[in-house]
């Protein structure tokens, strides 16, 4: 008997030590590899369980980009806000298509990670608004340490 709670208070004490620095839960869509570029739909939830890092991307909230058909002046660009959580803070992150300007940004470190947007699908047509269950971010994550 005396064993017996010896082990049971073992035990407690050894998960009360435990560090919990996981932020992964059940809930994510899919898995992704650090340094390769995948696909992210509109609340799509991707982690890395090796890292510890999970992202999703909540809006497209502006998609001012030239659409097919039309010629335009300015090619436009398109404004994203994901959601990067890792096991010490949760961040928001804004995202644009167009990188060469000084205001927008297709690129961003957060948390000791590199996150790159490639583009944004499905590219605008005329007269043929984009549901936004439509978009699809192509993201890169890599570490920076």
């Amino acid at each position: 008997m005396l064993l017996m709670t010896f082990l049971i208070f073992g035990l407690v004490f050894a998960q009360c030590n435990r560090k919990t620095t996981e932020v992964i839960a059940e809930d994510y869509s899919f898995k992704f590899a650090l340094n390769r570029p995948f696909a992210l739909g509109i609340n799509d939830k991707a982690c890395n369980l090796d890292q510890n890092i999970c992202v999703t991307m909540d809006s497209v909230y502006d998609d001012s980009r030239c659409p097919e058909g039309v010629n335009c002046i300015w090619e436009g660009n398109a404004k994203m806000r994901f959601k990067v959580t890792t096991a010490k803070k949760s961040h928001v992150l804004y995202l644009d298509t167009q990188p060469t300007s000084n205001i927008y940004h297709n690129d961003t470190i957060v948390g000791g990670y590199r996150v790159t947007l490639n583009q944004l699908s499905p590219h605008p047509v005329a007269d043929n608004p984009i549901k936004l269950s439509d978009y699809a971010a192509e993201i890169q994550i890599s570490s920076v340490n």
